[in-house]
C-alpha cells in the first residue's frame, strides 16, 4: 500500500470544504463508535465493518465523499481489533474513545487513478479530489 502526503495550498472556499468534511467526519465516526458501544451492550457482539459501512451509506451528503465514509468504518474497526487483541495479551490498554477537534486531524481518501477519488494531473501541480472537498487543490 502507498501513502502521500502534500502540502495543499486551497482557496478559501476549498479550506471550508475541507474543514468542514473533517468535522463532519469525526462525527460520523464518534456516532459509529456509539452505534458500537450500544451492540455491544444490547447482544455483547460488535458491528463488522462491513455493517457499519452499510448503516452509515450516504451519511456523508453533500460533504463527506462515500470512501472517507467507509475508511471510517475500517479506521473504528482496526482500533476495536488492536484492543480486543492487546487486552487477549493481557496489556492494560483502553478502548476505543470518542474523538474531539483536537484529536482528529485527517480524512482517507481511498482510490488514487485518474477518474477516481484522488489523482495528480500531468504536471504534478494539482490534486484532484471530489467535488464535495474542492475539486482541484494546488499543492
Amino acid at each position: 500500500m502507498r501513502t502521500f502526503e502534500y502540502r495543499l495550498y486551497p482557496t478559501r472556499t476549498q479550506h471550508q470544504h475541507l474543514m468542514t468534511c473533517l468535522i463532519e467526519s469525526r462525527a460520523i465516526y464518534n456516532e459509529m463508535l456509539t452505534t458500537l458501544k450500544t451492540q455491544y451492550e444490547s447482544d455483547g457482539t460488535f458491528p463488522t465493518k462491513y455493517d457499519l459501512t452499510a448503516r452509515f451509506k450516504g451519511r456523508g451528503g453533500d460533504v463527506v465523499p462515500a470512501s472517507t465514509v467507509q475508511t471510517l468504518a475500517d479506521r473504528l474497526s482496526k482500533s476495536l481489533k488492536r484492543y480486543l487483541q492487546m487486552k487477549d495479551h493481557g496489556v492494560r490498554v483502553g478502548f476505543p474513545r470518542f474523538k474531539t477537534a483536537n484529536r482528529w486531524h485527517s480524512m482517507q481518501l481511498r482510490q488514487y487513478a485518474v477518474s477516481r477519488d484522488v489523482w495528480l494531473d500531468y504536471a504534478e501541480k494539482h490534486l484532484h479530489v471530489p467535488a464535495k472537498l474542492g475539486k482541484l487543490l494546488k499543492i
